[in-house]
């Protein structure tokens, strides 16, 4: 569906998105889709990742301005905050304030996959909770 304020990507089914390539100069491709440019987002950023068995992050990174969260999806990895090393796996969110040196890896025998979203590290006008509001239309299923 394509409407002006409504967007949609198909990112194809989690096992193949380490078909998806992300290069930075010199290092190698990573399996990553980054999707603000796709859906047109300007509050956000999110990036669809995979690493295979035993790939592992090749340097640790903070941000200057954005807060992250990463929701692992699938798989089994170690993640790498503040020189702190702690499990991750289906199911795990972790979130990182914009100074916290991150890193992470695949420790499992299949993909690790999983969902980062990024956003400017501010305070929400209002909670997510409240700012929705209920409208007087059916639902058209």
């Amino acid at each position: 569906m394509e409407a002006e304020n409504v967007k949609t990507f198909e990112a194809g089914p989690q096992k193949h998105w380490s078909e998806h390539k992300f290069e930075i100069t010199g290092l190698p491709a990573k399996s990553k889709c980054f999707l603000k440019e796709q859906m047109g987002m300007i509050g956000m950023e999110v990036s669809l990742n995979s690493m295979l068995p035993g790939e592992t992050m090749p340097f640790v990174h903070r941000h200057r301005a954005n807060e992250e969260l990463y929701v692992f999806l699938d798989g089994d990895g170690e993640f790498q905050a503040d020189g702190q090393v702690f499990p991750v796996q289906s199911g795990t969110c972790v979130y990182c304030e914009p100074s916290v040196r991150r890193s992470w890896r695949n420790i499992g025998e299949n993909d690790l996959t999983f969902i980062v979203v990024q956003s400017p590290h501010r305070e929400m006008a209002t909670s997510q909770v409240f700012d929705g509001e209920v409208v007087d239309e059916p639902v058209q299923w």
